[in-house]
């Protein structure tokens, strides 16, 4: 588990930049697909955009439950 310490070294990190870099990658990717998704995928692919969203989110949910 991430202390307050921890999340705001990751949040201010170079890596983490790159991280947040791809994620913002595989977002547009998966954005890509849902404009051709059949319907029965599109709930899918929208939970795994929700999911690298929230991923992005990390160091900074922490901070906020920290603070």
């Amino acid at each position: 588990m991430m202390n307050l310490e921890s999340a705001r070294e990751v949040h201010t990190s170079a890596i983490w930049t790159k991280i947040v870099d791809e994620l913002d990658y595989r977002i547009h990717c998966q954005l890509q697909v849902l404009k051709d998704a059949p319907i029965e995928k599109v709930q899918a692919v929208q939970q795994k955009i929700a999911l690298l969203e929230s991923i992005k989110k990390l160091p900074e949910d922490v901070i906020e439950r920290e603070s």
